[in-house]
């Protein structure tokens, strides 16, 4: 007989607890006058503990969240759309290769290799170049994928990746194949750390992130060196990255999947791009409601994170008729909001109209209140601007000029079966893929 007790609030562990009420979301997450620390425990697992995302003390993060945020307002990010622009049109180049020569496209590796190209190039000045590989590197989709599974292994043994490193490289490989992809990506970040920390910069048309890191009077020595910096580049790189490509790969297919939405969205990129070869600015591209709720309702399936975020506070904090004590890690999972059936009927569907209906109604404030792709409060993601800006200009750049149908594809391709920190799908898919 099995047995189940219904509650808001669980331990799911001895000193843990979840709740799932998606109005006490804000109260987990949000104030900046209610400090919160990170969970010990969790931010283990990606063997970046001094990077900004898995800092512990909400001073120290607050301190290194403060040195980059600058290169992710939305000021800078407008400053960058013509690097983002120049990445778009290199994409669309490869995407007609694909059309004349008849083969599919794999949408998610090319959205990867553009996301990655960018964040290169914007972090280091030296970007991977991979929209220009045939395939657009599948291995560094596996790659990543392999990063993501590791994540759960380290969490448990946090002392792995120091016990591989000591021993010979095929050896840790077989021992932990996973791990040891970690290890070798990290030590290609630690490269590129040392050598913007030895250039000056000499006759370049801008500086770079980490050149700037490296310059600030607002940071210490500490948080200066080669290791907490490579930890610092090894998450930026995978998550903004990452992130966008996988939520693009999923607007990408369930408009291809329901054709009239895709004819629809093109009808309306008409109005505002009647040359295809000029993509209009992001600005101009935000105004546009179908557009618009493609994205909020992929960035919705997406979740951005999966797994469990905790926050501890200072004080005892109180939920109903529970006190909670100061020290006590809890968590909201945002997968169980965004698929909320009373708050977004039908969840796992992808239906844009929700968005467009709810701000026509005057309902869209209780969307948004629980909408949180990028987090909330004070940790919430450092790069959303950059990732949404990103989007609007590859799905107009794309749809604009562009047919394409589904090439042996279908919703597990897009669909999360599976928490490794990032929703992922099922473990043999090959990604969203295409005919032009």
């Amino acid at each position: 007989m099995k047995y189940c007790i219904q509650s808001p609030i669980v331990r799911i562990s001895p000193h843990e607890l979840h709740i799932l009420d998606p109005d006490y979301f804000d109260q987990i997450y949000t104030g900046a006058n209610a400090p919160k620390d990170k969970y010990l425990w969790h931010t283990k697992a990606a063997d970046c503990t001094t990077a900004i995302g898995f800092t512990v003390p909400h001073e120290l993060h607050r301190m290194r969240r403060a040195s980059v945020d600058p290169f992710f307002s939305k000021r800078s990010v407008t400053a960058l759309e013509c690097l983002m622009k120049e990445k778009t049109e290199r994409l669309s180049e490869r995407i007609e290769e694909h059309r004349q020569n008849g083969q599919p496209v794999n949408l998610t590796c090319a959205y990867l290799a553009y996301g990655t190209d960018v964040i290169t190039d914007y972090a280091f000045d030296d970007d991977y170049r991979l929209l220009d590989l045939p395939d657009f590197n599948v291995k560094w989709k596996d790659e990543i994928l392999c990063l993501m599974r590791s994540l759960a292994l380290i969490s448990q043994f946090p002392w792995l990746p120091r016990l591989l490193e000591r021993l010979p490289t095929r050896l840790a490989a077989a021992l932990s194949p996973d791990v040891s992809t970690l290890l070798s990506y990290k030590n290609r970040i630690a490269s590129q750390i040392q050598r913007v920390l030895g250039s000056r910069g000499v006759g370049k048309h801008r500086r770079t992130i980490f050149e700037e890191m490296r310059d600030s009077p607002e940071l210490s020595p500490a948080q200066k060196e080669p290791a907490r910096l490579t930890d610092e580049a090894s998450i930026l790189v995978v998550a903004a990255a990452e992130t966008p490509a996988k939520v693009l790969a999923i607007i990408h297919y369930h408009l291809l999947a329901q054709p009239q939405l895709g004819k629809i969205l093109r009808e309306e990129l008409k109005m505002i791009m009647p040359d295809p070869k000029v993509v209009p600015s992001v600005a101009e591209l935000e105004k546009l409601p179908i557009l618009n709720a493609c994205i909020q309702e992929g960035l919705r399936l997406h979740n951005g994170v999966s797994a469990r975020s905790q926050r501890i506070s200072h004080v005892d904090t109180h939920y109903k008729d529970w006190v909670i004590p100061a020290g006590t890690p809890i968590s909201s999972i945002v997968v169980f909001i965004h698929y909320h059936p009373d708050i977004f009927p039908d969840p796992r569907a992808f239906r844009p109209e929700r968005w467009v209906k709810a701000k026509a109604n005057g309902t869209i404030s209780l969307l948004r209140k629980h909408f949180h792709p990028y987090s909330k409060g004070t940790r919430s993601c450092v790069g959303y601007n950059l990732g949404n800006a990103e989007m609007y200009l590859i799905l107009a750049a794309l749809f604009r000029r562009f047919d394409m149908a589904l090439y042996e594809t279908d919703l597990t391709d897009v669909d999360m079966e599976r928490d490794w920190f990032i929703p992922q799908p099922r473990w043999n898919s090959k990604g969203v893929r295409a005919k032009v």
